[in-house]
């Protein structure tokens, strides 16, 4: 069974293009494995750091800031914290289990073992030359 939820927040575009990009502004969340997934960020990311550590897939989870040292602040593509790249196998297990998510486009997602699963075909890509789509898992 799958539950979507809709929330819609405000959303803070990171350096090179990470961060909160969704189109509309309204990010949708399902369950799925014991995990919660995000819909994918709205524009393709590169792996590699571009414009600071913030333009990252990983950082569009799980980004956090800190003020003089103080206590870090979730920054990542809503606000709080929890969030991750999904491995390899959790994403490929998605994949398995429901090929053409709700609102996906059937293209690659990054994992956090630097490959994308293309969910248009099911093969996997590596390396980090690579665009790719970004979800988060919680």
């Amino acid at each position: 069974m799958i539950a979507v939820v809709f929330a819609t927040i405000s959303l803070v575009a990171c350096g090179g293009g990470g961060g909160g990009d969704s189109a509309a502004g309204q990010i949708t969340y399902f369950q799925q494995g014991g995990l919660t997934w995000s819909s994918l960020t709205a524009e393709k990311h590169g792996y590699q750091v571009v414009d600071g550590f913030k333009g990252t897939p990983e950082y569009i989870c799980t980004g956090a800031t800190s003020v003089n040292g103080g206590p870090e602040t979730p920054d990542n593509f809503n606000k709080t914290a929890g969030w991750r790249l999904p491995s390899h196998l959790e994403l490929l297990n998605l994949y398995k289990e429901i090929p053409k998510p709700v609102g996906w486009a059937l293209d690659r997602v990054w994992s956090s073992e630097i490959n994308a699963i293309d969910f248009s075909t099911g093969v996997t890509y590596y390396g980090n030359g690579s665009r790719a789509y970004v979800t988060c898992v919680k």
